[in-house]
């Protein structure tokens, strides 16, 4: 009888492991169950990665609960296990170890599409998950650079490490020249005055803002106020749940030109991705009655035109 074989991994192993084997059915296979799974086997990776780090801070950093850490718990992993927020958080506040905004964005997006996997339906575009990956892995591995001493782990994480290092450079070649094919698209769009935007999708700098709302990347394409939510919420980096959850509102208002809810506030301006109108930020300002946006004037008495034709309708009805 064979002797039964125990299999073993670090904490860094096994997060490198997951990464390592999720990446070749993302760059290679056409198979919709392979790559469901890479997704959600990277994402898991990632976070395994980040709990390492932390681990050398202190091990019982690694519990969501810091009050309930037993190292006996540790070992057999019977233990809630941080959450990826309260990883970042100890990272920065106790290991003060410090997470770019930019790495944070896109390992976040990443976790979007895990999330969508794991609690709705997998419904993914194929080259904007080879984008984020993409993204995730030249931060991920700044990150091990800036952290860990690769050379103190074992042997196989070593050889992981080396594999996840040749592999990224297929995605960074696979990102290089797709976007070559599409600088002469670019430049052609740029010289008509076609604003260019950071694509909600696969992040990359090739969202037009014109009648099509189709990403040259990656084809992703919506309605307007979808665009407009999924740009607040992926590339301006804001949550809806967090906002109403707090209390706040979410910066996605009805646009004063086609009174859709597709406005956004991008940088020093304002567009719809509905009409494609633009202002300058200090050209709007909110109504004091209805707290939606209005073109500011001298005479508007902090009241858009519709509250004001409402006050002008309601004193001739008295």
């Amino acid at each position: 009888m064979k002797k039964a074989k125990e299999i073993e991994f670090d904490l860094l192993e096994n997060g490198l492991d997951f990464i390592e084997n999720s990446l070749k059915p993302i760059l290679e296979s056409q198979n919709e169950h392979e790559l469901k799974y890479s997704v959600l086997h990277i994402s898991a990776g990632t976070e395994l990665i980040l709990k390492e780090i932390l681990k050398t801070e202190h091990w019982s950093l690694i519990f969501e609960n810091v009050n309930k850490a037993n190292y006996m718990h540790l070992r057999t992993g019977e233990f809630e296990s941080a959450s990826y927020e309260t990883i970042i958080s100890r990272l920065e506040n106790i290991a003060d170890i410090s997470i770019s905004g930019s790495a944070q964005k896109y390992i976040r997006e990443l976790r979007k599409k895990r999330n969508r996997i794991e609690h709705f339906a997998f419904k993914e575009i194929d080259v904007a998950i080879k984008s984020t990956v993409s993204k995730v892995l030249s931060h991920i591995i700044e990150i091990i650079k800036d952290n860990l001493d690769i050379k103190q782990y074992s042997a196989r994480s070593q050889d992981l490490y080396k594999n996840i290092l040749k592999k990224s450079a297929k995605f960074n070649e696979f990102t290089t020249l797709t976007k070559a094919k599409l600088a002469k698209d670019l430049e052609i769009l740029k010289d008509e005055k076609v604003r260019i935007l950071d694509c909600p999708e696969c992040l990359q700098h090739t969202f037009p803002l014109d009648g099509n709302l189709r990403c040259l990347f990656c084809g992703y394409s919506d309605k307007p106020d979808n665009v407009a939510f999924y740009y607040t919420e992926n590339i301006l980096d804001i949550s809806h749940y967090a906002t109403v959850k707090d209390g706040d509102i979410f910066p996605v208002v009805n646009c004063p030109e086609c009174k859709t809810e597709s406005l956004v506030g991008i940088m020093d301006s304002y567009i719809c991705f509905s009409c494609l109108a633009e202002w300058d930020r200090e050209d709007l300002r909110y109504c004091d009655w209805c707290s939606q946006l209005y073109p500011e004037s001298d005479d508007d008495f902090g009241m858009c035109d519709d509250c004001k034709e409402y006050q002008i309708y309601r004193h001739r009805k008295d």
